[in-house]
């Protein structure tokens, strides 16, 4: 036949964190071979359309009898015409020369779930190149890839982010703004934080992709204590009197009985050196 169907096709697009934590629409430019406007696939001029081949009568090959020691034996080929088509286009389409497609640039949005993964490959059934004379297209594969984002890190279900505090809302305690996917959300630091604990807010992490009421991971946000490193007279003066009433001398632990850090109780190895790289 004529009409031969088309190869899949590849392509992929970079969306944001927030996309992948919603879901959304993403759109994507693909180059591959598309339905000829003029002719509609049929590689004839508008109008036309292609003709029994009267060499082979439409059969699509031809016989030949030929004489050998044995005797007569009749042989089949394709036939020369139509190039065993079993039929003729007589006035070949100018646009497509005939073969009823043409490569173009097309935009093809792409619907991406709520929660999905990075390096994810999605398909669209019957979106790559059109076949030969209006062939049934084939398939088309987009590889989504999620750009990194400035404030948060995923992991899992979960967004991880770093909010730095001043010494004195460590030690007392403080309420403030926290940005988010889901708008501002106000968090409170509680009194006496350490580096690195963190404080979560619940339901406001990424969608869970295999989840039919459309739960969500949470955000951590890992609390940095600034800690001043020049003072002035009167500030070095209070912090000597509180140091009075407070400090005990330094001395070593055992790494048994050191303290734990509150929080999810993670080290701080992986998401210190990931928020480093990213700074």
């Amino acid at each position: 036949p004529r009409t031969q169907p088309g190869r899949d096709s590849l392509a992929s697009v970079t969306i944001d964190l927030k996309t992948a934590v919603f879901g959304g629409t993403a759109h994507v430019d693909i180059r591959t071979m598309s339905l000829c406007p003029d002719c509609q696939g049929n590689g004839a001029v508008k109008g036309t359309q292609p003709v029994t081949c009267p060499d082979c009568h439409g059969s699509g090959f031809t016989q030949k009898v030929m004489r050998t020691l044995l005797g007569q034996m009749m042989t089949s080929a394709p036939c020369e015409k139509c190039e065993g088509h079993g039929t003729v286009i007589e006035n070949p389409c100018p646009k497509c020369s005939g073969h009823g497609r043409i490569r173009s640039t097309r935009n093809v949005g792409v619907a991406v779930p709520a929660g999905i993964s990075d390096d994810t490959r999605l398909r669209l059934a019957s979106q790559g190149e059109v076949g030969e004379c209006g062939g049934t297209a084939g398939d088309l594969y987009i590889d989504v890839r999620i750009a990194p984002d400035k404030t948060f890190v995923r992991d899992g279900d979960d967004l991880h982010c770093w909010i730095e505090v001043p010494m004195s809302w460590a030690v007392l305690g403080h309420a403030m703004t926290l940005h988010t996917f889901d708008g501002d959300r106000d968090i409170d630091i509680p009194a006496g934080s350490q580096q690195e604990d963190t404080v979560s807010l619940n339901g406001l992490g990424v969608t869970k992709i295999r989840s039919t009421k459309g739960e969500r991971g949470d955000i951590i946000a890992h609390i940095i204590v600034h800690i001043p490193t020049k003072l002035n007279d009167k500030e070095r003066g209070l912090m000597e009197q509180f140091a009075s009433m407070h400090d005990r001398d330094g001395r070593q632990v055992s790494a048994s009985s050191k303290p734990r850090k509150s929080g999810s109780g993670k080290s701080k190895g992986f998401f210190g050196k990931l928020k480093d790289a990213l700074s």
